[in-house]
């Protein structure tokens, strides 16, 4: 994870996760990637982090996070670029262990930093700095399935070209009978221009 969007995506699909029905597989590349997310390496990571890399802490994590981030996520482009919306989160200063700040020759003007602390406090630590880094106004909730996405552009409304359609398709099929009740009510029954012998 190079790019804060994708440092974005991936706790967009942390927050999709059922914690309980993984694989042994699919929780090694949970690991994995949550460890390069947190910038949690094998050769520094100490007991604490395995300890915490458990169901019920995830399962804690991922709730406050979606909590924080529907207060961010409007669910249409007009109400993001309208709406101030901002979210306060503070860091527990016993719980960190370090501070860690990297200057790169290849990345002139960025200084990122990093923390160690307990799992929670790191990944919304390098969440919010993600977000800072990028327009949060970006960030989105689909109207159609709900589910929380990061806008390639100002005007996406959609998280997916598949919800995009299955909107499109919604609206036609209602524009089609509202057209089709008109239509209805305007012709006459056969029945009412005949006069009774």
């Amino acid at each position: 994870m190079k790019s804060d969007r994708e440092r974005i995506q991936f706790v967009l699909e942390f927050l999709e996760k059922d914690f309980e029905n993984l694989s042994p597989g699919e929780w090694l590349v949970l690991k994995e990637k949550l460890w390069a997310f947190l910038h949690w390496y094998p050769e520094i990571s100490g007991e604490d982090q395995e300890q915490e890399f458990n169901v019920k802490t995830l399962q804690k994590v991922q709730g406050e996070t979606k909590d924080k981030l529907d207060r961010l996520a409007p669910t249409d482009a007009q109400q993001a670029s309208q709406t101030s919306r901002s979210i306060l989160w503070s860091l527990d200063p016993k719980k960190i262990r370090n501070l860690f700040f990297t200057l790169s020759a290849s990345e002139p003007g960025l200084l990122p930093l990093y923390i160690e602390s307990d799992l929670r406090d790191t990944f919304f630590f390098e969440l919010f700095t993600a977000l800072g880094r990028v327009d949060a106004r970006y960030l989105r909730r689909c109207p159609v399935c709900l589910k929380l996405f990061l806008a390639a552009h100002g005007n996406q409304e959609y998280c997916s070209p598949k919800c995009s359609n299955r909107e499109r398709l919604r609206r036609y099929r209602l524009e089609q009978q509202k057209k089709h009740t008109k239509l209805n009510k305007q012709k006459p029954l056969a029945h009412q221009g005949r006069k009774e012998a």
